[in-house]
């Protein structure tokens, strides 16, 4: 027809009688042939069946070629095929537009990207400055100032920690915007990050009159695969507000296991408040970046309303989702679901003394679910529990279980209740009381250790225990109060039992470059009784295994070493028919699971991460040591364990850079061997922030990974936690060419290493 000559530029003269595939559909849009068998209308005409082609190209008489779409159908006489009627279109038009709108989009994107990837950059251009304010804010506070310039001071360290805040969540938005926010896969315990929840956000709500409670179902596995840091950013995130938004009540956060298999579990956190709540239609808002309820909202509590926007986004990254159940005035409930691994073994925990069994215990709280939570807590540990809402009652509930001979071992007291206060309640009993028939007494509070102390004067208190509490700092409590064999104390924290020479007899080779590591290693087993002999590096250690007098027990091995590193020594040393059996346990900075298969896959029997865990390398000893040449020595029979210098429990030490209560179980409570270490470290370390520097001003991002590594487990070793996180995440960014954090994580070590090397000089001259 008319139509079909002027697309195609034939006439219909030339048309007519022609073979219609070998005249416009001979090639294919890259101009190679088109078989005429694979041509639609050639199928409609051997099948009788009908085709429709949404894009083909058909070609003009100049040899031009169009786009088009097309339908054909076959014609039937007599019950047999006798030819086909096709429809087509030219879609020249529709492509363009396509076409058009796919660039638009391109560009969009790219533009997204490019903004995303500005505000990163940005932001950690300006995080530089910001970090050395801090960094020198906290040294000026450290000197004498008047009273005039301590406030000024202290206003200006508020003020830029209130900035990096909203710096770092432009950061953390802008690395999701962009696609580089990539979750770690490490193995956690869900009941030590939920420690550290409490300890940040247990400050906030002590200056308001709530309470922040924490439920964890006991069927929730402790034991996770996942993204601790990331997880705990959005529990922060979520609780924080909850206290920002809360003038009174409680904040409750919760979790529970939706669903579980052997390798993956699926849980579900809930955090809810008694606060201002949201009202229906702001709340289709509050994941959107850079919003928050409303302005007025905004402007009375601050922030840039990227919180729930980088939450939400994170959750996605773990598989889940995130929602709101809120009115206002009634509070608010936010749920998210995770996904989350499981280990295939159980992780490594610290060794606790045994806790009493069938323990009788009295909750005492006017809050309800307080109460109700505190219950289900004691439950979930054996133990059963009785609750009442307030002192006289708690009084009462004693007199009536000692009049049925039923008598309690344990109360746990809140202490600010209306009436009569736990305080003065626990002063009540033991009037009432020889102490020998009085249960033991822990004080459980929203307020500072410090105030209950100072409010308890000369009462006699086995413990207080700082609100939101968690099963293992109850059991932690509970421990303490009855290793102590007396209600005595005012703090709850946990205490470690003396440990045994469980290393009695052993002889050990450990492989270690860095001196400060060798230090710490070998302190930790000689003091357990082993004999150690040190090697350097990997030629030292296939020497030492040589010409040893008697076979070692066991090998701990570092990995990056100069001359020779761990791998290569464990294949040399396995290679020897005389050196197949000796365990061979890495001692690494290097603690991804991967790290872990690379160390068995070399030869390895086990893995033990820096900084060290005395009891994670003592289990991964005891696992491996020869049967062959010996055996660890037992406790004495109806005795104590042998105790280690220092073991008893030290009170915190307050040193700028330093968590003393992480140094402190590293080292045994020995606060004279953290000296020594503190003394080694700014000797052997002071330059290690200028040579990293150094590093990435030559381009060498490798160099500052190497230089990192080694800083992290000395830094772990002596509590520099956050100094050694930092060098952790140079060692990222050299792993991943990752610029942006490896300057970011320059900053941190930078001003992290100032203040360990200022805790240095305090212990060097006795300050401390």
């Amino acid at each position: 027809n008319p139509v079909t000559a002027r697309l195609t530029g034939f006439t219909i003269e030339e048309l007519l009688g022609q073979n219609f595939h070998r005249l416009i559909h001979h090639s294919r849009a890259d101009g190679t042939p088109y078989p005429e068998y694979e041509c639609p209308l050639f199928e409609v005409l051997e099948t009788g069946e009908a085709r429709t082609i949404h894009e083909d190209t058909y070609w003009r008489k100049d040899a031009t070629s169009f786009p088009v779409e097309f339908a054909a159908a076959p014609t039937i006489e007599r019950g047999a095929v006798s030819g086909a009627v096709m429809v087509f279109r030219d879609i020249s038009d529709r492509r363009r537009g396509e076409m058009a709108l796919k660039l638009a989009l391109t560009t969009a994107e790219a533009a997204n990207r490019a903004k995303s990837e500005f505000l990163a950059n940005m932001s950690h251009e300006i995080r530089t400055p910001m970090n050395a304010i801090l960094g020198l804010t906290h040294l000026l506070q450290q000197t004498d100032l008047s009273a005039r310039q301590s406030d000024y001071a202290q206003k200006i360290r508020v003020s830029a920690n209130s900035l990096l805040g909203l710096l770092n969540d432009i950061l953390d938005f802008s690395k999701v915007e962009a696609g580089k926010l990539e979750l770690e896969r490490t193995e956690f315990r869900l009941d030590e990050l939920f420690q550290n929840l409490a300890t940040i956000v247990s400050t906030s709500a002590q200056d308001r009159d709530i309470e922040v409670l924490f439920t964890i179902d006991p069927a929730v596995p402790v034991d996770l695969v996942g993204d601790p840091l990331r997880l705990q950013q959005v529990l922060i995130n979520l609780a924080g507000n909850a206290i920002k938004f809360t003038h009174e009540g409680e904040v409750v956060v919760s979790v529970t296991a939706q669903s579980a298999t052997p390798d993956r579990v699926v849980l579900t956190f809930s955090v809810r408040d008694t606060g201002i709540g949201i009202a229906d239609e702001q709340q289709a808002r509050l994941f959107l970046a850079f919003s928050q309820g409303d302005s007025s909202t905004t402007r009375r509590y601050g922030g840039t309303g990227l919180g729930l926007a980088i939450s939400s986004r994170l959750v996605t990254l773990m598989g889940g989702t995130m929602s709101v159940e809120s009115s206002p005035g009634e509070g608010s409930d936010f749920r998210f679901t995770a996904v989350f691994g499981r280990p295939g073994l159980p992780l490594g925990t610290a060794a606790r003394q045994a806790a009493p069994r069938n323990l009788r215990v009295l909750v005492v709280d006017d809050n309800p679910t307080a109460r109700d939570i505190m219950v289900n807590m004691v439950a979930s540990l054996g133990w059963s529990a009785v609750a009442v809402d307030s002192g006289s009652a708690a009084l009462a509930e004693l007199e009536r279980s000692a009049a049925e001979d039923r008598r309690y071992d344990l109360v746990l007291m809140d202490w600010q209740m209306p009436g009569m206060d736990g305080l003065e309640a626990a002063r009540r009993m033991r009037e009432a009381r020889p102490s020998g028939q009085l249960p033991i007494i822990i004080i459980v509070t929203a307020f500072t250790r410090e105030r209950v102390a100072s409010a308890a004067g000369s009462l006699d208190l086995a413990g207080i225990m700082v609100k939101p509490v968690t099963p293992s700092l109850l059991l932690d409590a509970v421990t303490n109060a009855y290793g102590n064999g007396k209600a005595g104390g005012t703090d709850a924290a946990p205490v470690r039992q003396p440990a045994s020479r469980r290393l009695e007899g052993m002889s050990l080779l450990l492989v270690e470059d860095n001196a400060i590591n060798q230090e710490v290693a070998r302190e930790i087993l000689e003091r357990a009784g082993a004999g150690v002999t040190v090697a350097g590096n990997g030629r030292e250690a296939i020497t030492c295994v040589a010409g040893a007098d008697r076979p070692f027990n066991a090998v701990l091995m570092d990995l990056q070493m100069p001359e020779m590193d761990g791998f290569e020594t464990t294949r040399h040393l396995r290679a020897d028919p005389r050196h197949a059996a000796l365990p061979i346990i890495a001692m690494t900075a290097n603690a991804m699971a991967s790290d872990r298969e690379a160390c068995l896959a070399a030869g390895m029997n086990d893995h033990v991460p820096k900084p060290l865990d005395v009891d994670l390398l003592m289990s991964a000893l005891e696992r491996w040591l020869s049967p062959a040449t010996g055996a660890p020595v037992a406790a004495p029979p109806g005795g104590s364990p042998l105790p280690l210098a220092g073991s008893l429990a030290a009170p915190p030490i307050d040193l700028p850079g330093i968590d003393s209560t992480d140094a402190m179980r590293r080292l045994d409570n020995d606060r004279e061997l953290l000296w020594r270490f503190l003394a080694t470290f700014a000797r052997t370390e002071a330059g290690v922030a200028d040579a990293i520097d150094a590093a990435l001003a030559d381009g060498d991002l490798e160099r500052a990974g190497r230089l990192a590594h080694s800083l992290k487990s000395v830094a772990g070793n002596i509590g520099a936690v956050r100094l050694s996180a930092a060098a952790f995440d140079m060692q990222r960014a050299a792993h991943d060419q990752d610029w942006e954090l490896a300057r970011s994580a320059a900053n941190v070590i930078r001003e992290q290493l100032a203040l360990v090397l200022e805790a240095a000089r305090r212990t060097a001259s006795g300050a401390v």
